[in-house]
């Protein structure tokens, strides 16, 4: 990865503190990254902060990769085929997409406007990003800005890639900041029977059980590695309530539960304005204030 700049930068919401680096180190797997270009500029501020990352040109996709999300735990299964399970995500969610690294990884997203994706921050620790999906083709993030990657309540384990050609898909969701216990979701994620697939496979009637700080929780299980980054929505509607972080419990069963950072309040107007700054068309991400 020949990356041209990677800094913080301040903007609305973003506080103060820059410190500068010659390198970065990669929290997950305690590696030090070289910087080939520019300088790293770590930005000590409020959790809703965003670490915005100017990106190179990429190699081309080994398609034989393996590709492993490792912020989820291994599961017998990807989206439950229980009931709520349905396929025909292309149509009727038009705004999925999947997401490939440099390196091997891969998890899902979602599109928030023709040029800007969002998916979990664990996912991305440097190198390429693609984002693609049957009938879309292959499409390259220039730019991203990073919250956090970690699944603990606290922490926005979400990011935001500006795509340096467009992805239109008709359908973009809105934000939805307020959520409640009992609030009935739908899960979409990649992954189809513990296979990574290059479409998206959902289900419905997820109940919230949980809210916390910047996670929340259903109270059934149906995620695996790959669905990470992957929306949450309101059953039956396209506004956005979560991205897919984590996994408790190793069994589809009650008592194994779904993890996914929601997007409140603060962390929701921070994306807005994020996507705002890459500039350019398709950057208008959408909040919908009225329930």
């Amino acid at each position: 990865m020949n990356y041209k700049e990677m800094k913080c930068e301040e903007s609305t919401a973003r506080l103060s503190s820059v410190y500068l680096f010659r390198q970065f180190v990669a929290r997950s797997v305690g590696e030090t990254v070289a910087l080939k270009s520019g300088i790293l500029a770590v930005l000590l501020a409020a959790v809703w902060t965003g670490c915005v990352v100017e990106m190179g040109e990429p190699h081309a996709l080994d398609v034989e990769a393996p590709y492993a999300d490792e912020g989820i735990e291994s599961r017998s299964q990807g989206i439950y085929r229980g009931p709520g399970f349905f396929q025909d995500v292309e149509s009727t969610y038009p705004e999925f997409v999947v997401v490939n690294i440099e390196g091997g990884g891969g998890c899902s997203g979602v599109m928030l406007g023709s040029q800007v994706v969002l998916f979990a921050g664990h996912c991305w620790h440097g190198g390429w990003i693609e984002v693609t999906r049957d009938g879309i083709g292959k499409h390259y993030v220039d730019r991203v800005v990073k919250w956090g990657d970690t699944t603990n309540d606290g922490a926005n384990d979400v990011m935001i890639g500006h795509l340096s050609s467009p992805i239109y898909v008709g359908v973009y969701p809105e934000i939805e900041p307020r959520i409640w216990v009992g609030d009935k979701v739908t899960y979409l994620g990649r992954i189809d029977g513990g296979v990574f697939t290059n479409r998206g496979h959902g289900i419905r009637h997820r109940t919230v059980s949980w809210i916390g700080s910047t996670k929340a929780q259903t109270n059934w299980g149906v995620l695996q590695r790959g669905d990470s980054g992957g929306p949450v929505l309101l059953d039956w509607s396209h506004r956005l309530i979560g991205i897919n972080s984590y996994i408790y419990g190793d069994r589809e069963t009650p008592g194994s539960l779904d993890g996914f950072t929601r997007l409140h309040d603060s962390l929701a107007l921070s994306i807005q304005q994020s996507a705002r700054d890459f500039g350019g068309p398709g950057t208008n991400v959408r909040i919908h204030w009225g329930r």
